[in-house]
């Protein structure tokens, strides 16, 4: 019996309740309660800033975005989207203005 591994990453996120393979822009997410790590073939490329309160979801992945829902204040989900490239946020409220 043969085991290859092409390439292999160790990272300790604490916290982290969700991982959503991000095939698209070859990331790994690592999805706490209210922001994202993104894990690439060398490593951790990048922490977003806060992106909700509790409960962060990812629901979609674009070419040009991340699309991400989380409570930011009531008992509604509002919906954010992240650039892959660096995690800051392009659309959507955001926390400290909540």
């Amino acid at each position: 019996m043969l085991d290859v591994v092409e390439h292999r990453v160790v990272v300790d996120v604490v916290g982290t309740i969700r991982i959503t393979e991000d095939e698209r822009h070859d990331l790994v997410l690592l999805v706490r309660e209210t922001d994202v790590t993104a894990v690439g073939r060398d490593g951790i490329r990048w922490t977003s800033d806060r992106l909700a309160r509790d409960d962060l979801k990812v629901v979609g992945i674009e070419s040009d975005r991340i699309v991400l829902t989380g409570y930011l204040g009531d008992v509604t989900h509002d919906r954010v989207a992240i650039d892959p490239r660096d995690g800051t946020q392009l659309s959507g409220p955001r926390v400290a203005d909540v």
